[in-house]
């Protein structure tokens, strides 16, 4: 698969899981089917930050992308515009690219390179983004073992499990909990990654990049205007 094809598959995912968020939350189902968007958009930054040209511009891109959605985020998931409990993911991922820029730099002892990146990890959680530690963890072993694919799902797979045990002893709901295992799924476009970026047409970019808050806003207008019928609420 190319960069291109799990763009793709990456949004269909988001799709059902932002559907399921907003109007099914009690349905596990939606939750198993999304659950791999988080990770496959993992590697698809670590592998822009592996190719970009331009990291500043491109880091100053997904800040920016997190900052417009995050009033959509928060009216959409907790009916308001601030809600300080919880940022969405493409803050996580915004994190993981200064993680890995961290990580990158040439100069620094062990000891200054490992507080860093613990500092930013914590960061992730003290910050309540979503997904707390496990977008810059995921991103910086996508990254790490480029190149070395058994490693890449070998540290995934670990993390992921890591980070359900978590999720289970903090009093999360254990459906919900083990649902995210689900997100393992994405260990198959990810082992079937030929290297290859696919069309890379301007305009296809900067329709991922507007993908996320055009669904956030087209979901909020759509529970508003209550286009969904209520039995299919319940």
């Amino acid at each position: 698969m190319s960069i291109f094809q799990i763009k793709l598959l990456a949004a269909f995912a988001l799709l059902i899981e932002h559907a399921g968020l907003a109007f099914f939350p009690s349905k596990v189902l939606f939750h198993c089917v999304g659950s791999m968007a988080f990770p496959l958009y993992c590697f698809l930054a670590a592998e822009g930050f592996r190719h970009t040209r331009h990291l500043p511009r491109y880091f100053l891109r997904v800040l920016l992308l997190a900052i417009v959605t995050e009033p959509c985020y928060d009216q959409l998931m907790f009916s308001r515009l601030v809600f300080p409990l919880e940022q969405n993911a493409v803050f996580a991922l915004a994190l993981g690219f200064l993680l890995l820029a961290w990580n990158s730099r040439s100069g620094l002892s062990a000891l200054e390179r490992y507080a860093g990146m613990c500092l930013l990890l914590l960061a992730s959680m003290l910050l309540h983004l979503r997904f707390g530690f496990l977008a810059p963890s995921l991103m910086l072993a996508f990254y790490q073992f480029a190149g070395k694919r058994s490693r890449q799902l070998l540290a995934f797979f670990l993390l992921y499990v890591l980070y359900t045990l978590l999720l289970l002893l903090s009093g999360v709901h254990a459906s919900f909990a083990l649902s995210s295992l689900c997100g393992l799924l994405a260990m198959l476009p990810i082992a079937c990654y030929n290297g290859k970026s696919g069309p890379s047409w301007r305009p296809l970019r900067l329709a991922f990049y507007l993908f996320y808050p055009f669904l956030l806003l087209l979901l909020l207008c759509l529970r508003m205007r209550h286009l969904v019928p209520p039995y299919l609420l319940g």
